[in-house]
């Protein structure tokens, strides 16, 4: 099986620190991060038509920019990418406008390190 292909969107420098690390210690050969950038802008610059993500990790501030429309467009050509919004608090609000708001997956911040990869896992 081939690994799935992760693109990261984490403004918060200390926070895409810590995914990369989970990642690295938890993926092993199943997941393949494409990228990680601090903003939906820096990830539009990029071209992912030929090699789009199955799967954006966006922290919630970015999953609601306008930008993040550019981002699922360009994806488009391959279908489009599930979507984990990662998000400060575990309070239901923050869930029900992340699913509310056709992101396949939610997860607080502070789940990272027990849930991250088997949220991953369980979009494949």
């Amino acid at each position: 099986m081939l690994p799935v292909r992760l693109l990261i969107i984490e403004q918060n420098a200390f926070m895409m620190n810590r995914i990369l690390q989970v990642l690295s210690y938890e993926a092993d050969q199943d997941i393949e991060i494409l990228a990680a950038f601090p903003s939906v802008e820096e990830a539009n610059e990029q071209n992912w038509a030929e090699a789009p993500p199955d799967i954006v990790l966006v922290d919630f501030d970015s999953f609601r920019s306008p930008a993040m429309g550019g981002l699922l467009d360009v994806s488009r050509v391959a279908g489009r990418p599930k979507l984990i919004v990662l998000t400060v608090s575990s309070d239901k609000r923050y869930r029900d406008q992340a699913l509310g708001g056709h992101a396949d997956g939610w997860l607080p911040k502070e789940a990272i390190d027990r849930h991250l990869a088997k949220t991953i896992r369980s979009l494949l």
